[in-house]
């Protein structure tokens, strides 16, 4: 008989729904920052697509720190062995 009201069974229950909650945070950062990516990706592809490609170069090389910071930023989000 338990007195104080749900026991392990209710901590578990929190555990879980505070876990599902970080997932779910850490699910929308990873999207944004896929999001960001993909739009890195695009404006570099469109410059290459209009014959522009001293711009699209330009683009590439100036974005390249960024990209690999949000790469490594939604790798992190994302969690081992999620990485995508």
């Amino acid at each position: 008989m338990l007195a104080h009201g749900g026991g392990a069974g209710g901590d578990n229950e929190r555990q879980a729904a505070a876990l599902a909650a970080r997932i779910e945070v850490a699910d929308r950062n990873v999207a944004g920052l896929d999001r960001r990516l993909g739009q890195i990706d695009s404006a570099i592809e469109e410059a290459a697509k209009r014959g522009r490609t001293n711009a699209a170069l330009s683009a590439m090389e100036t974005q390249r720190r960024v990209r690999a910071g949000l790469a490594s930023e939604r790798n992190e989000a994302a969690g081992p062995g999620r990485s995508g």
